[in-house]
């Protein structure tokens, strides 16, 4: 199973610096975006269409709705981890996710492949079972590289979508320059409504 790189990530963002971080945030930003009301895995139909786009598909697999269900439970909870990184949304989902990763980390182990260079952790099957295998693979790849905690979800109300963080100490918030000025935008003419209304009323 090859991975390539992300055609669902933010707007105007670089690629991630691992194949690993593109594959994860191309998975969670599959949801229905501003400017596209689709979910790319939606059906059974779509969750083809979107593991062929990333290799992750084989002339033996057969994809039922049931899978395109899972695959969105499992994205619903990287989508959850990858929020409350750095921030405190989707801090009340989190247990409840990480439980869920955990199950599924059960039911998809993983194979260890020791070399001289190190250790990495690839999928045991193929088919669909291999595809929340290389997901999961993923995931594992980012943590052993120390930057799992970078993996986040766009902090503006407007934006739905997964990225990488690149600041120096890891404390961005937005995907994209654009969603960062549109926050700033939004909190200065809050911040005006309020001066607004706070301020009395001239006597008469």
């Amino acid at each position: 199973m090859t991975e390539q790189s992300a055609p669902t990530t933010a707007e105007n963002a670089p690629p991630a610096p691992f194949a690993t971080a593109d594959l994860l945030l191309a998975f969670v930003n599959t949801q229905s975006q501003p400017g596209r009301a689709r979910d790319l895995l939606d059906d059974r139909t779509a969750l083809t269409e979107w593991l062929a786009s990333y290799g992750m598909d084989d002339d033996a697999m057969i994809v039922t709705d049931a899978d395109a269900a899972a695959t969105r439970e499992l994205r619903g909870a990287f989508t959850t981890v990858f929020r409350s990184h750095g921030c405190e949304q989707g801090a009340e989902l989190l247990g409840e996710a990480e439980q869920l990763l955990r199950s599924y980390g059960r039911r998809y182990p993983l194979t260890p492949v020791i070399e001289a260079d190190g250790c990495t952790f690839r999928p045991s099957h193929t088919g669909i079972v291999g595809a929340f295998e290389t997901l999961l693979a993923a995931a594992v790849d980012l943590a052993a590289r120390d930057v799992w905690p970078r993996m986040k979800m766009c902090s503006s109300s407007s934006c739905y979508r997964g990225f990488y963080d690149r600041t120096r100490n890891s404390s961005g918030r937005y995907c994209s320059t654009r969603c960062s000025q549109q926050a700033a935008t939004h909190a200065y003419r809050d911040r005006q409504k309020k001066n607004c209304a706070t301020k009395p009323t001239p006597a008469t």
